[in-house]
């Protein structure tokens, strides 16, 4: 229970030094974006503890939050008209990915790969009728936005670093 009071302590680090660089000029973002962000952290963050911790549960919760944040932060970072059609192959593909690291987790969980090919499957499906995606594009738009976006990335590796140290020192 520990290291989740050190990873919200973090996370309030995160967001005060990103509303600094805000006020500064140095970012602009929005507050649906600044969410976004505190869910990658803090997502990231409980999976990394969770992992090989025995703790299935919060390993998928804690996917399951770094994906929602990382599709706040693409709805609000790429011209994406986002309706109602998306919701279920994303939620479809962000279960699936959730169960897939249950799986790398413990690979005598053997349901857990079973229903993540199911989950990831269904979510192509969904997403290849549905629309269309560019590879080219979307990784040409990552890259814009990894420009303009640097120092966020740098705190959040800062950061997480600051709680791999923590966590190592009090193993």
């Amino acid at each position: 229970m520990k290291i989740y009071q050190s990873i919200l302590t973090y996370l309030l680090i995160f967001l005060a030094l990103t509303l600094i660089l805000k006020i500064f000029g140095i970012i602009s973002l929005s507050g649906s974006e600044l969410v976004g962000y505190a869910f990658v952290f803090f997502g990231v963050s409980s999976s990394y503890v969770s992992f090989g911790q025995n703790q299935p549960l919060s390993l998928f919760l804690g996917t399951v939050i770094f994906l929602i944040g990382i599709l706040l932060y693409i709805v609000n970072n790429f011209l994406i008209f986002w309706n109602s059609q998306l919701y279920l192959p994303t939620s479809l593909l962000m279960v699936g990915i959730a169960f897939l690291m249950v799986y790398y987790d413990d690979t005598k969980r053997r349901k857990t790969i079973f229903l993540s090919c199911i989950f990831l499957l269904l979510g192509i499906i969904f997403t290849i009728i549905i629309g269309n995606i560019s590879f080219v594009s979307f990784w040409s738009s990552v890259f814009r936005v990894a420009e303009n976006y640097w120092p966020v990335i740098i705190i959040t590796i800062g950061i997480l670093f600051l709680v791999w140290w923590d966590e190592k020192g009090h193993s």
